[in-house]
């Protein structure tokens, strides 16, 4: 990360969506101008509309896209951008990214790329924790598959039943739930194995898998650290993430209920320990996973740069509310200001002192079930076609996975719902689909349940 006194000007933010918008609003707060990146799937979204200079990425995928380290840094060398912010996910744990953007002579607003190097590999990081006292868990590496069915099944059974069942598939590289899978039974090993790394693969670029004991009734801690550019760490506690839904925060709790003084000293002390051991700096996590027993089960750590880390400051918030008929009063970081508001048939104006704007309603979701041939499946959110396991004329039972679709950082299994034909198949993978958009259809005419 650059020194403190390098001067920002105009910083690219390697990302997409609410990631990159939230950066993005931190940098406009400071004065700095932003540039976003968009493939052409994003060409229309609001990171994109928001920014002060636009890139144009080629393709639709992540892998076309986002994931490409040449793409991205000749998108800030055209843009004349003299940062680069990662977000989280994508790169953001690519120490390789971080190498190209400082070799361009850019200033990277994250971790260094030996400590991303250390620390973003799951392999890596486990000795370096266990270096610095953290107690771990059992894991091995998951082989590549040979291709041989009954081969590979036995071969990965064997590992299971190794480690212990339950156990989870793991990505070596990245996090936020991104490439895990749990198995429950070994005959469950190679679905497992197979979904994990076609994940990794689509969202870090990197297929390496590990396989570790299912904790029971885990609780998720978090210590956040900060480290400033001479090497000075400090700890600012824990919060307790447990909460989550497809390895997703829904709630963050502080401090933890299930974190004792005694516990939150040596969750603190690990932590600062593997900052100063990677040569850490900025703002970062140490995630640990906590038993029913208030043991410390097993640690690992993203490198993740905070997203508000080195163009910090508060987010732009605005609220509104109705005072007459035809205007409304807004508050937009402190300045007051009234809109008049024009409804003409359907069509709404705003005029202000700021200048005119009209507002155009939202796109409606289609009804999933409006003009659809009988036994339609249709797609239940908007993403990308990640695989489809079925081809068209084949005979599918109840249960069978027919298209798996990638949205919000997750996949969603679409499945069959009963035992049926496929008797038109209208994606295939790397397509993107919207929500209600047709994706086969079965002869039986049931609707898909979700997996």
């Amino acid at each position: 990360m650059g020194e403190a006194t390098t001067s920002i000007r105009r910083l690219l933010v390697a990302n997409r969506g609410e990631v990159a918008r939230r950066v993005a609003r931190t940098a406009r707060r400071l004065g700095v101008e932003v540039v976003a990146v968009a493939s052409d799937a994003d060409a229309d979204a609001a990171h994109a509309a928001e920014a002060d200079v636009v890139v144009r990425l080629p393709g639709r995928t992540p892998g076309d896209t986002y994931l490409r380290v040449d793409r991205l840094v000749d998108a800030a060398r055209r843009s004349g951008a003299d940062a680069v912010h990662p977000g989280y996910g994508f790169l953001a744990e690519s120490a390789d990214f971080a190498r190209a953007v400082e070799a361009e002579g850019l200033v990277w607003v994250g971790p260094p790329a030996e400590a991303i190097a250390a620390m973003g590999d799951k392999h890596t990081a486990g000795g370096l924790a266990r270096e610095v006292g953290v107690p771990l868990l059992p894991r091995a590496e998951v082989p590549e598959l040979s291709g041989d069915e009954d081969a590979d099944a036995r071969a990965l059974a064997a590992l299971v039943h190794e480690v212990g069942i339950p156990a989870i598939v793991k990505a070596s590289a990245g996090g936020g739930g991104r490439g895990m899978r749990p198995v429950t039974d070994a005959a469950d090993v190679v679905a497992a194995v197979t979904a994990a790394r076609r994940e990794a693969i689509g969202a870090f670029g990197d297929d390496r898998l590990l396989l570790e004991p299912l904790v029971a009734r885990p609780r998720h801690v978090e210590i956040q650290l900060i480290v400033d550019a001479y090497g000075t760490a400090c700890h600012l506690f824990e919060r307790d993430c447990t909460v989550q839904r497809r390895y997703q925060k829904m709630l963050e709790e502080a401090p933890s209920p299930a974190v004792d003084a005694g516990l939150r000293d040596r969750l603190g002390a690990w932590a600062v320990g593997l900052a100063e051991r990677v040569g850490y700096r900025g703002l970062g996590t140490v995630e640990f996973v906590v038993d029913g027993r208030g043991e410390v089960a097993v640690t690992y750590r993203w490198t993740r740069t905070g997203l508000e880390a080195a163009v910090e400051g508060h987010a732009v918030s605005a609220q509104g509310r109705a005072v007459g008929s035809g205007e409304v009063e807004v508050e937009v970081d402190g300045i007051r200001r009234r809109v008049a508001v024009h409804d003409r048939d359907g069509e709404v104006d705003t005029d202000s002192a700021l200048g005119h704007l009209a507002l155009v309603p939202p796109p409606r979701f289609p009804d999933p079930h409006e003009r659809l041939a009988a036994g339609s499946l249709t797609a239940p959110l908007p993403g990308t076609v990640a695989a489809v396991p079925v081809t068209e004329g084949a005979q599918v039972a109840g249960g069978d996975p027919l298209v798996v679709i990638e949205s919000m950082k997750m996949e969603h299994t679409v499945r069959a719902s009963r035992a049926g034909r496929v008797t038109a198949l209208w994606v295939q993978p790397g397509a993107h689909v919207d929500t209600g958009e047709p994706l086969l259809v079965l002869d039986d005419g049931q609707e898909p349940r979700d997996g």
